[in-house]
């Protein structure tokens, strides 16, 4: 890769702070990855995945190229851009057909005449949500100098995600369904226990981690998981509801 000339690299932070003026989300990625497609050398297109409920998604892209390899990772579940997501690291392929790494990915890649390829994960609080992707169709595109060259770009996308209501409200879902389901797995082992134990059905059971819930002043998840810890070596559940009740 050529080197950038220091007007290039210097209109290029001017432009990262204009990209704060945008309104939406969406409108900052598209910027973001028309920016990247303009000033880095060798770049034939260029795009943004967002790990939403849990899925990759192309959320900006520059043109047809980077959706169609992007949708080549999607439906082999393998590529570049899902390596940066799930390591969190950078992921670089200076000429894709003598690449070992994604032997299910390279031949539709290739098929779009794809050679280079750098995936920079995108870190918002602490955690890998996305990836900003350059796609070249000449080898040995890009080096450590487009990796310097497109950090802020990189830093900016983080940030924006990492500060969008939208993106912020979708994680909280993603994150209380795992607590949720996590949180009925313990209260149906817990009724099994005592279906075991006390020679209950299913729902006489169930109906007793409630009253358990009620006389202890404890969520049910709490309850559950105290009956599954305990069962070993506990008194009889009567007599643990009297201590749960005496408790401070």
């Amino acid at each position: 890769m050529e080197h950038l000339p220091p007007e290039t690299v210097e209109k290029l932070a001017r432009v990262t702070k204009l990209l704060k003026t945008q309104r939406t989300l969406p409108a900052k990625l598209e910027a973001v990855v028309a920016l990247v497609k303009r000033t880095i050398p060798g770049c034939d297109a260029a795009g943004v995945c967002l790990v939403i409920d849990g899925e990759p998604t192309s959320v900006a892209v520059s043109d047809r190229l980077a959706v169609e390899i992007d949708l080549v990772q999607y439906r082999t579940a393998e590529g570049p851009c899902l390596a940066a997501l799930d390591a969190g690291q950078v992921i670089r392929i200076d000429v894709l057909e003598a690449d070992t790494r994604f032997t299910h990915f390279a031949p539709g890649a290739l098929d779009l005449e794809l050679s280079s390829v750098l995936s920079m994960p995108l870190i918002a609080n602490g955690r890998s949500v996305g990836a900003l992707n350059m796609y070249s169709r000449q080898p040995d595109a890009f080096d450590d100098r487009s990796e310097e060259a497109v950090q802020p770009m990189v830093d900016y996308a983080a940030e924006v995600i990492s500060t969008s209501p939208i993106y912020a409200y979708s994680l909280d879902m993603v994150d209380g369904l795992a607590e949720t389901i996590e949180s009925q797995a313990l209260i149906d082992q817990a009724t099994g226990v005592l279906m075991a134990t006390e020679e209950r059905s299913s729902a006489q059971a169930l109906d007793r981690l409630r009253e358990l819930a009620l006389s202890s002043g404890e969520p049910m998840r709490t309850v559950a998981k105290w009956v599954l810890e305990e069962r070993p070596t506990s008194p009889p559940l009567l007599e643990q509801e009297t201590i749960l009740r005496e408790e401070p």
